[in-house]
C-alpha cells in the first residue's frame, strides 16, 4: 500500500513539473507574440502620423492658393502622379523583360548542357548561371572542358588491383620476387 502511494505521488510531481515547464514556455511565448505586435502596432501608428501629417500639408498648401494657382497646383500633383505610375509600370515591365530573359537563358543553358552531354540538374545549372547568353555558354564549355580532363585523367590511370592480382611494379620483378624483398624463401 506504501508503494503504490509512493508512486502516486511521484506520478503527481511529475505531472506539476511538466505542467510548470509548459506554462513556462506559453508565458514566453504570449510575451513575444505580444512584443511583436505591439511594434506592429507602433509602425502602424507612425505610418498612420505621417501619412495625416502629409494630408494636412496638401490642404494647407491648397488653402493658401489662389484659384489659378490652385488649379496649377493640382495639375501639378495630377502630373507628378502619372509620372509616378509611369515609373512604377516602367519598373515592373524592367522586372518582367528580366525574368523573361532569365527563363531563356535557363532554357538555352539547358540545351546547352544536353548538347555537351553533361547531367542538367540545379548544381549544374548554377555552375554555368549567368547573365548573358554568351557568359553562359563560355562558362558551359569550360564546365565540359574540365569534365572531360577529369575524365581522361582517370582513364589513362592504371587499373585498380583486385583481390588476388599482383601488384608488380617492375618489369623485371617476378611473383617469386615479392617473397624474395619479404625474406619469405623457407617453406
Amino acid at each position: 500500500m506504501t508503494e503504490e502511494v509512493k508512486v502516486n505521488v511521484n506520478e503527481e510531481e511529475t505531472k506539476n513539473e511538466e505542467s510548470t515547464v509548459t506554462v513556462a514556455e506559453m508565458k514566453r511565448r504570449l510575451a513575444k507574440l505580444e512584443e511583436t505586435k505591439q511594434q506592429e502596432i507602433e509602425e502602424l501608428n507612425k505610418r498612420t502620423e505621417e501619412s495625416i501629417k502629409a494630408a494636412v500639408e496638401k490642404a494647407q498648401e491648397e488653402a493658401r492658393l489662389s484659384g489659378k494657382e490652385l488649379a496649377e497646383y493640382q495639375e501639378k500633383e495630377r502630373q507628378r502622379k502619372y509620372q509616378e505610375e509611369l515609373d512604377k509600370r516602367d519598373e515592373q515591365i524592367a522586372e518582367l523583360t528580366r525574368k523573361e530573359r532569365q527563363r531563356e537563358i535557363k532554357d538555352e543553358s539547358i540545351k546547352k548542357l544536353n548538347e555537351l552531354n553533361i547531367d542538367v540538374n540545379s548544381e549544374s545549372l548554377d555552375l554555368i548561371n549567368d547573365e548573358t547568353l554568351d557568359g553562359m555558354s563560355s562558362k558551359a564549355e569550360k564546365l565540359s572542358n574540365l569534365l572531360k580532363t577529369y575524365k581522361n585523367k582517370y582513364a589513362q590511370s592504371d587499373a585498380p588491383l583486385v583481390s588476388g592480382g599482383k601488384n608488380i611494379k617492375t618489369k623485371h620483378e617476378s611473383e617469386f620476387g615479392i617473397l624474395d624483398s619479404n625474406k619469405i624463401t623457407k617453406f
